[in-house]
């Protein structure tokens, strides 16, 4: 039996990661303006890793949807990867990734896992919670104010919104 790491609730004592609770499938209706089978993805993907850290499920965001899509598609345009300015997300957080392979990032949960990964590397300090450097994407993942999410993929790109309560902005951990 593996005993449970103190300082991250999700990591045994041997340093290997517990598995992650399967969290439902979201309901997404199809539209024209988001990938509904990404958000199902994505959506799941990270409510599982959010229930691993005991924080509520994400709520599927049609407005957050759609602004996410219309961002990976102008960075997959511009062939760049930026991000949004505040102003132009209506207050939500942002993720951004990239991966050569479209199929790949398209198909996969690869981004989500990107970013939660960060948990382990560079690695969360749940002895001394607040802003690191190199976790901020985790951060926002498992972020138990941002309660709605909508994610958009084009080419190479996925952009991710989280909304109702954007987070890890300096200043703002508990």
């Amino acid at each position: 039996m593996l005993l449970t790491n103190a300082t991250n609730p999700n990591e045994n004592l041997d340093g290997s990661l517990k598995p992650l609770p399967q969290a439902p499938v979201p309901e997404i209706a199809e539209s024209a303006t988001y990938n509904a089978a990404y958000n199902i993805m994505a959506v799941q993907g990270h409510n599982s890793y959010r229930r691993a850290h005991q924080v509520c499920d994400m709520k599927f965001s049609v407005a957050a949807a759609e602004g996410a899509q219309q961002w990976a598609e102008k960075m997959a345009a511009e062939g760049r990867m930026y991000h949004s300015k505040y102003n132009e997300r209506s207050g939500c957080g942002e993720n951004l990734a990239m991966h050569s392979n479209t199929n790949f990032i398209s198909t996969t949960n690869i981004a989500t896992q990107m970013w939660y990964d960060e948990v382990t590397n560079p690695g969360y300090d749940f002895n001394n919670q607040g802003f690191g450097m190199g976790t901020g994407h985790f951060t926002q993942v498992v972020w138990k104010g941002s309660t709605e999410l909508g994610c958009g993929v084009s080419g190479v790109y996925v952009a991710c919104r989280y909304c109702k309560r954007a987070g890890n902005m300096m200043g703002a951990f508990e």
